[in-house]
């Protein structure tokens, strides 16, 4: 382990060489070879005197030795009596100021002096406070303190969380999206909002995003998956990523349950591929295969999503119906929604439904269907 030894100057060591007959000279010479640092305290204490303090650190000829195993070693405490932090050292002191900050990366080298000089900053609480606008109040959900200025905003998952729990309790969802002077962010763009320079606290408001309700948030197919388990315990599904459900393709839940459910799709595409069929017989008995996203629609409200959808039949002996969004629906709404199946043909009798409806009207009620088109394609 390296020798370090720490000499205060002045008057206390003069006091010192006449006690206790310390060879102040000899002493002088037997760290000639040594590197050493001298910090300035500028009215701040280090171990209760205010005396500038010198180290000195044996550092071999043509070797440097990192200031941040230097600088570490002086806990130095601020002016008594002020509201003051440390806001670094740096080389030089000027009737101006202070000059030429230097950091743990700054090397010294062999019997070099560097003379450091304290420079005390008042001590301020940066924050960034994270609010929503509910029922035209603005609500703290919570704040990030003690950011540096020129420190960017760092949403993390413990500040979601709290962010979460906070919205939770006004029957709000947070969306992962922000807005701070009219400027939308996302979680990931966020980050570019940075803390201002600053000479005393400051709040730093951004605005959380939400929707009313409880949603699952789905951004893959795992929590796709979860949503449908678990969509009894939530108002419905938001979409925030394009889904590639590969061959799980159960969107049933949705349709079994006794309280209407929502899938947001915020104009992202689920994309799937399924084999999976009902049989239906139409008024003239003529029997069917029939294939859709949502076969007898109850309960749902659908908006703002796409499917591409590829179907592949196990048997070419019934014929296929494929109705394409419902084959009938009840107390239901879909708008804004493309669909795109593109399906095997393997009988003269495969039947393509409404490009834009649900297939079975008269066994259907109190729906709406605004703006769906649906497009079919053979393989």
């Amino acid at each position: 382990m390296k020798k370090r030894i720490n000499i205060i100057t002045g008057f206390v060591v003069a006091i010192m060489c006449a006690i206790f007959l310390v060879g102040c000279g000899k002493s002088s010479d037997k760290y000639a070879d040594y590197a050493k640092v001298i910090y300035h305290l500028e009215d701040g204490e280090y171990k209760g005197s205010k005396l500038d303090v010198t180290m000195y650190y044996p550092v071999e000829e043509g070797q440097k030795l990192a200031l941040a195993k230097t600088i570490d070693q002086i806990d130095t405490i601020s002016p008594p009596g002020t509201n003051k932090v440390l806001g670094g050292w740096y080389k030089t002191k000027t009737e101006n100021g202070y000059q030429d900050l230097v950091d743990a990366k700054y090397e010294i080298g062999y019997k070099e002096t560097l003379d450091l000089y304290a420079k005390w900053k008042n001590s301020i609480n940066n924050k960034f406070v994270f609010k929503a606008k509910i029922n035209n109040e603005d609500v703290v959900l919570t704040t990030a303190e003690n950011y540096e200025a020129g420190g960017k905003l760092n949403v993390s998952e413990s500040l979601e969380i709290e962010i979460k729990r906070a919205l939770k309790e006004h029957n709000l969802t947070y969306i992962k999206e922000f807005e701070v002077d009219s400027k939308k962010y996302d979680k990931t763009t966020i980050s570019e909002i940075t803390m201002p320079e600053t000479d005393s606290d400051f709040e730093y408001v951004i605005y959380v995003d939400y929707i009313v309700g409880n949603y699952y948030l789905v951004s893959n197919p795992t929590e796709f998956k979860n949503a449908m388990i678990y969509i009894s315990d939530y108002d419905g599904i938001y979409l925030m990523e394009d889904i590639n459900l590969n061959d799980y393709a159960d969107l049933s839940a949705l349709n079994s349950q006794t309280t209407t459910k929502e899938l947001i799709g915020n104009g992202h595409t689920i994309t799937y591929t399924t084999n999976y069929q009902q049989s239906y017989t139409n008024d003239q008995a003529q029997s069917f295969y029939e294939i859709s996203i949502f076969h007898n629609a109850t309960n749902i409200n659908v908006h703002d999503v796409n499917f591409e959808v590829t179907w592949y039949g196990r048997s070419k002996d019934v014929p296929v119906l494929v109705t394409g969004l419902a084959l009938t629906a009840s107390n239901s709404k879909f708008a804004n929604i493309n669909i795109s199946y593109t399906y095997n043909s393997r009988n003269e009798n495969d039947t393509e439904g409404k490009a834009n409806d649900v297939y079975d009207v008269s066994n259907s009620q109190n729906y709406e269907v605004n703006n769906v088109t649906i497009t079919y394609k053979k393989k």
